[in-house]
């Protein structure tokens, strides 16, 4: 084997790694924001039954049975939510429903109205969603704006 024949198999392997890192951290991200979305669910469900029981919406994530937690939770890659950031791929916050379309900063949840928040942690930035957010009154949305809330929260 020459040293031509070596230099062209280095370069076509760096080629190859070019194309492939990069796709490969997309799908990472897109995996992780499925993550959140599907906990956001989980959330918006137990928001549902609290309401039916309690006639009104929880304040905290402890009256939704989430640990002693209080408006700030975290969802790691097995779906597990929980008050403990270890392993965390995005944090979940429980706040009012100000602003929910664009994921705006909100006061305190109340027994009418909340708005969760799914904020990528900073190992793990978020460039095309940023924070996404789903309302009590169904507003999904994304701190990017209203055209990456539609391609987010898109199956």
């Amino acid at each position: 084997m020459t040293i031509i024949e070596l230099l062209i198999v280095i370069v076509i392997v760096s080629l190859l790694a070019a194309v492939a890192v990069p796709s490969y951290r997309d799908y990472v991200i897109r995996t992780n924001r499925t993550v959140a979305k599907a906990a956001l669910q989980e959330l918006l469900t137990r928001q549902e039954s609290y309401a039916a029981d309690h006639k009104g919406y929880a304040t905290s994530f402890a009256r939704l049975g989430i640990g002693s937690a209080t408006t700030t939770v975290y969802v790691t890659s097995d779906n597990r939510i929980s008050d403990s950031s270890t392993g965390a791929l995005y944090t979940l916050t429980l706040t009012g429903n100000a602003n929910a379309a664009s994921c705006g900063a909100g006061g305190a949840a109340t027994a009418l109205a909340f708005r969760l928040d799914a904020a990528p942690v900073a190992t793990q930035p978020d460039a095309k969603c940023g924070t996404i957010c789903v309302s009590s009154a169904g507003e999904r949305g994304s701190s990017i704006g209203a055209a990456a809330a539609t391609n987010c929260w898109r199956r």
